[in-house]
């Protein structure tokens, strides 16, 4: 089950947030929650805002971007095991 995995990070990129979204967000045991165009707070520990024009890979690039300015050099640079759901 999604929901009793641990991440590393979880990356919402859909430009457009959901109480859906949001909710799995809550659920998920991540060490970090990345979402886009969210007002809750809560969900997420970095919140996006972007166009809701942008695609998938432009939100990928913009939470890479952030990323590396707030996640120590280290984290960047280690490899990990992406997995989608």
């Amino acid at each position: 089950d999604f929901t009793t995995s641990k991440f590393d990070l979880l990356l919402v990129i859909s430009p457009i947030s959901t109480p859906y979204f949001e909710y799995i967000s809550l659920l998920t045991d991540a060490r970090l929650k990345v979402g886009v165009n969210s007002r809750n707070k809560d969900a997420y520990d970095l919140i996006l805002d972007v166009p809701t024009t942008q695609t998938f890979t432009q939100i990928i690039q913009a939470a890479e971007s952030y990323l590396k300015i707030v996640l120590p050099k280290k984290a960047v640079q280690k490899k990990t095991k992406l997995t989608t759901a």
